[in-house]
């Protein structure tokens, strides 16, 4: 069992989400590594680095995650939206769309270079539940996600969490 495998598992993702999940995964840590010199995408060097320090790191809450959402969609009675803000090199989104087809992710980043980087991982995963926005936070409609997150996103001010939770 790789070190990506054992750790899904112990977040506690099925056979079949870890058979589903891996390749993905797999695929995307590749992307990661041919773009990251030029993209400045993740503090990482190696794919064991890559899943241990990014991706499982991304998946952590993921079982809460899903909870949440199904909540929200079973209350809403419609497709949850979940946002990426600062996406970067699209943690903890990436990851968390490959986990959850049954859920949209809007990925938020702000330069042009690392949206044209999720773009393309997007498309060569097969995620048809991402889609990139090339805004700022501030600039993005609240109504237009349920839910929220972010990772190494700059410091969390007031008027970041304001914006993330106006309703």
């Amino acid at each position: 069992m790789s070190l990506l495998e054992e750790g899904l598992a112990k977040l506690n993702f099925s056979k079949s989400q870890i058979e589903r999940i891996a390749p993905l995964m797999e695929n995307y840590a590749n992307e990661l590594l041919l773009f990251n010199g030029a993209y400045n995408l993740v503090s990482a060097s190696s794919r064991d680095e890559i899943f241990a320090r990014h991706i499982l790191d991304s998946l952590a809450a993921a079982q809460e995650i899903e909870r949440i959402a199904q909540r929200i969609s079973a209350e809403k009675k419609t497709k949850v939206t979940i946002a990426d803000i600062g996406s970067g090199g699209g943690f903890p989104g990436i990851p968390l769309a490959a986990a959850f087809p049954q859920f949209d992710f809007v990925l938020v980043e702000r330069m042009a270079k690392r949206c044209a980087f999720l773009d393309n991982v997007r498309a060569i995963l097969g995620l048809e539940n991402v889609r990139v926005e090339n805004s700022e936070l501030e600039k993005i409609q609240r109504e237009s996600f349920e839910i929220a997150t972010f990772r190494a996103f700059r410091p969390l001010e007031k008027k970041c969490s304001n914006l993330c939770l106006r309703s």
